[in-house]
């Protein structure tokens, strides 16, 4: 009996020691979990999604227009402003090549005379705390830069987008003081997903309605912040947003389009390179744009990496079709109908995704934000108990860039 007592004693024990290690490193065997499963991820069998074999008289058509019509992509943003009044430039967003085109685009579009940017990932209420960030002479307040992004989103502190306030701040603090400063301004409305009772809420648009604080329409309502900051300062403007909003003419319900239909202003969409969602029934989630011609041209004309701009709308590119994706409705899709300019930065296959920004989730703000996670079953169940890295690296997951893109060359 007493051996029988001294196992139990020792059983429990080492029980209660379980849970309190469990309790003390939660975070850490949660995050350890979580890399378990992304090198699980990276492992399961795929297959490659071909690219199409390029017939010689299509690709002497791109190659002619190509030779005569592309441009280095920074040149080719800036010059057709020569004949815009408000460009949307679209994303996919988190891939991070694009991002970094856009700090780099910024000093150019300063010196081309183009000094503001509409910017979907900030609120259109932060605008003056943007304004304070970008135009400080004494420093860049990385905090108040995080803050911004904290307020669209905790689940969006994604380094390179915060960096783009500091690209703008790095062009405005040598300026002199009466000097005209490059603005950024955020159109995007609130969200609050504390009132996300359930997943199936994201379909009852009474609760959304509630959720975006009372916006009936989110493209509508930053079209109107766009429309508003456009009238107030009558300056070229570049919009930049993920290329579903930039539509000026595939969709009339979307934001590029309300702008172009409500204000008197010569607009287009330039979008950048990304993978096309894929058609219903397809085993694929993703596709190239246009049945994979431009990724296939480039590769036989130039090469994998090299970057370039082009106008679809007057060249053979515009005529480019696609069948696979989820574009296509009751006839096969022109380019030039999705959008006016083209960029082509990388290959899919050397895409990378975003960082998240250091400490972006913290003791101070970790509180709110679990309030916000748009999953109330992880939100209310196991998330309450775990801390800021694990939240941090939550968002990390939807930039896994190299995971979404590996059946793509």
């Amino acid at each position: 009996m007493k051996k029988l007592k001294k196992i139990l004693k020792w059983f429990f024990i080492a029980i209660i020691a379980l849970v309190i290690a469990i309790v003390i490193f939660r975070n850490e065997i949660f995050l350890k979990i979580l890399r378990m499963e992304e090198s699980a991820k990276m492992d399961r069998p795929f297959t490659m999604l071909e690219l199409p074999e390029i017939s010689d008289s299509i690709y002497q058509l791109l190659m002619n227009d190509f030779e005569n019509d592309a441009r280095d992509p920074y040149a080719y943003v800036l010059n057709e402003f020569d004949n815009h009044d408000i460009i949307f430039l679209g994303e996919n967003h988190r891939i991070r090549h694009d991002l970094l085109f856009m700090q780099k685009l910024i000093p150019l579009l300063y010196d081309k005379g183009i000094r503001n940017m509409g910017f979907e990932f900030a609120l259109n209420r932060d605008s003056l705390l943007i304004k304070e960030v970008i135009t400080n002479k004494d420093f860049f307040d990385q905090e108040k830069a995080n803050q911004i992004i904290f307020n669209l989103s905790p689940f969006w502190g994604y380094k390179e987008y915060i960096d783009l306030f500091k690209a703008v701040w790095e062009v405005n603090k040598d300026l002199p003081d009466r000097a005209e400063k490059f603005m950024i301004f955020g159109i995007m409305h609130d969200f609050d997903f504390s009132l996300m009772e359930k997943r199936s809420d994201e379909f009852d648009e009474e609760k959304m309605l509630k959720i975006r604080k009372g916006v009936a329409d989110g493209d509508r309502f930053m079209a109107n912040s766009i429309i508003s900051n456009y009238i107030k300062r009558k300056e070229k403007t570049l919009v930049y947003c993920g290329i579903h909003h930039a539509f000026t003419a595939y969709s009339s319900k979307r934001t590029g389009a309300i702008v172009t239909d409500s204000i008197d202003v010569k607009t287009m969409t330039i979008s950048l390179h990304y993978p096309w969602g894929a058609k219903e029934g397809s085993k694929y989630r993703t596709v190239y744009p246009v049945n994979g011609y431009i990724d296939s041209f480039i590769r036989k004309h130039k090469s994998k990496e090299f970057a370039f701009g082009i106008n679809v709308n007057q060249t053979s590119f515009g005529n480019l079709t696609d069948t696979t994706s989820w574009y296509v409705h009751d006839k096969n899709l022109k380019l030039s109908s999705l959008c006016d300019g083209y960029i082509y930065l990388n290959a899919f296959s050397m895409a990378e995704g975003v960082s998240i920004q250091d400490n972006f989730i913290n003791g101070k703000n970790i509180k709110y934000a679990r309030t916000q996670l748009p999953n109330p079953e992880l939100r209310d169940g196991i998330m309450r108990f775990l801390g800021s890295k694990v939240f941090n690296q939550i968002a990390g997951l939807d930039a896994d860039i190299k995971y979404q893109f590996r059946h793509l060359y």
